[in-house]
């Protein structure tokens, strides 16, 4: 009987939690055997469906994945890929601007396949730094889809090798100033070219307020944009409203690397307007090629509002297609939507 107390006491009483370790000191690092925030390295195989040992201390983006997954939500390996690149960059894997460094250095060689007699103006700024911490200044979207567009307009505008030239030299201020693009002087074309041409020198324009800065000018300029129905860019800048506000409430957000983010009334007041923009882009079929993207940003924007709340919707059961597609696309918001 004797013998059988002890047992019966640690079953009654349960156990603490022990973590192994290595040798402690000067000289050696201690050796963490278990993650209590995200899953093991490589992330690839966790994105694929092997969860392994699910810890109850993961953050909610791994939880939710993970529920996704075994409720069998299927995902893309397109999908797959995007959410490792993600939590590659949160976990400080990748480091800030890895992705679009590539990009950034296809555009320039696209540029100089097409130009190859005009210099580059302006270096393309992927980082900058402010406060000690290193942000993305320009996402590998844009750089890919400037070079989609440099080659396009060299064939459309093959015969006025001028508005190339002016386009490409546009783009560089986009791309490496915090300057505004400059104006287009009359030079007497078609309508249909002069057309286009100012179109691309709105978006231009637009964009490059909106990395410099001038978010009340972007904002007027995307809103602009998104009214003129023979833009090529009309459902973009529809989007790109909301991005404005989303991008202007993070940088402006009190921060420090002393501490953590501060939310203000204003930073509020900020995403809760990205977030009526948002509604009227979903809300607008004639925009669905900016839905996905607006989907993603709509839930980093939620994130920030409603973070105690956020990922459990997200790991609630997924009935509807909106709110499957709400969970897809929320996975790798928080590296991608600014």
């Amino acid at each position: 009987m004797k013998l059988l107390l002890p047992g019966l006491l640690g079953l009654l009483l349960g156990s603490a939690r022990a973590w192994a370790c290595g040798p402690q000191g000067p000289s050696f690092a201690p050796s963490i055997y278990v993650h209590t925030t995200h899953p093991d390295r490589p992330l690839d195989l966790f994105v694929a469906g092997h969860l392994g040992v699910l810890q109850g201390t993961f953050k909610p983006m791994y939880l939710a994945y993970a529920w996704r997954v075994m409720t069998a939500v299927p995902t893309t390996s397109e999908e797959q890929r995007h959410v490792v690149e993600s939590w590659s960059i949160a976990l400080g894997d990748v480091p800030t601007g890895a992705e679009a460094e590539k990009q950034a250095a296809r555009w320039l060689a696209a540029r100089a396949e097409v130009l190859p007699s005009l210099p580059v103006s302006a270096p393309p700024r992927v980082t900058v730094t402010e406060d000690y911490h290193q942000l993305p200044y320009i996402h590998g979207d844009a750089f890919l889809r400037a070079e989609k567009t440099l080659r396009a307009l060299a064939l459309e505008w093959k015969q006025h090798p001028a508005l190339v030239e002016e386009w490409a030299r546009n783009q560089d201020t986009v791309f490496g100033s915090d300057g505004p693009v400059d104006a287009l002087a009359e030079v007497g074309l078609p309508p249909a070219v002069e057309a286009h041409r100012r179109a691309e020198h709105a978006y231009q324009r637009a964009a490059s307020d909106f990395y410099g800065k001038r978010f009340a000018e972007a904002v007027t300029g995307f809103q602009r944009i998104s009214q003129e129905p023979g833009s090529p860019y009309r459902a973009l800048a529809a989007y790109l409203v909301a991005r404005v506000h989303v991008r202007q409430a993070l940088l402006e957000r009190p921060e420090s690397w002393r501490s953590a983010p501060v939310s203000t009334p204003e930073f509020s007041a900020r995403l809760i307007e990205a977030e009526q923009v948002m509604a009227r882009v979903l809300a607008n079929p004639a925009l669905r090629e900016v839905h996905p993207a607006t989907v993603r940003l709509r839930n980093l924007v939620r994130a920030q509002l409603q973070p105690d709340t956020f990922h459990c919707e997200l790991m609630g059961p997924l009935r509807v297609d909106g709110a499957r597609d709400s969970a897809r696309d929320g996975l790798g918001a928080g590296g991608r939507a600014s």
